[in-house]
């Protein structure tokens, strides 16, 4: 069975991780409408931050869609509002 993890432990091990991911907040919250792919395709909204792990290729877009949920998207997977 596995051991109960700590909350103290918990944080420990989420500030380590936090070292390999690198956020940029967006100043000018750009617009955005979602290509097609998924369910999400036609939805709107405005870019947060990008997000990234330490020594990888890509990122992901933090939008905060109009319907006030947050997602992230592959940023090809973005086109800019009109």
């Amino acid at each position: 069975m596995k051991a109960a993890t700590s909350d103290k432990q918990k944080l420990a091990k989420a500030e380590l991780i936090a070292r390999f991911v690198e956020v940029e907040f967006l100043e000018q919250a750009p617009r955005y409408v979602v290509a097609a792919g998924d369910k999400r395709t036609g939805q709107r909204g405005s870019g947060v931050a990008t997000i990234g792990v330490k020594h990888a290729r890509g990122y992901g877009v933090v939008v905060q869609l109009d319907s006030g949920k947050l997602d992230v998207f592959d940023p090809m997977q973005l086109l800019p509002a009109t």
